[in-house]
C-alpha cells in the first residue's frame, strides 16, 4: 500500500469511526464493527444492495478495503440477522446439493438463482468459442 493510500484509508477510518461504524481496527488489520453498522448494512442490503454496494454508500471505499471485506461484513450482516447461507453456489448441479429438499424456500430460491446466473454464464462462453 503505498503512503497516500494508507493516509486516505486511515482518514476513512477515522470518519467512520465517528459515524459509529467501526468499534476498532486490530494490529493485524482487521475491523471490528458496531451493532449500527450491521443493522444500516442490513437496512441498505434488504432494500436490494448488494453488500458491496451498501458498504460502499456507507462511506466505505471499496478501492481502500476491497470487495472481499464488503462482501464478508454484508455476509456477518446476514448472520447476525439470522440469514442462513447456503454451503454451495451455482457450480454445484441439484443432485449433489446436500438437503436441498429440506432447505426453506428462500434457501432454494437462492440456490437456483445462483445456478441459474452460472449456467448463463456457461452458456455464454460456449457460444463465444464455437
Amino acid at each position: 500500500m503505498t503512503e497516500n493510500t494508507e493516509i486516505a484509508r486511515e482518514t476513512c477510518i477515522n470518519d467512520l469511526k465517528n459515524k459509529g461504524f467501526i468499534d476498532k481496527v486490530k494490529v493485524n488489520g482487521d475491523i471490528i464493527y458496531t451493532e449500527h453498522f450491521y443493522r444500516e448494512m442490513n437496512r441498505l442490503m434488504d432494500a436490494g444492495k448488494t453488500s458491496v454496494a451498501a458498504y460502499a454508500e456507507l462511506g466505505f471505499n471499496p478501492e481502500l478495503f476491497g470487495d472481499n471485506r464488503a462482501m464478508q461484513a454484508g455476509k456477518n450482516a446476514r448472520a447476525r440477522k439470522g440469514y442462513r447461507f447456503i454451503p454451495c453456489n451455482g457450480t454445484v448441479p441439484p443432485s449433489q446439493v446436500a438437503g436441498l429438499d429440506s432447505m426453506t424456500v428462500e434457501d432454494q430460491l437462492n440456490y437456483f438463482r445462483s445456478r441459474n446466473i452460472y449456467l448463463e454464464t456457461l452458456f455464454e462462453e460456449i457460444k463465444k468459442k464455437s
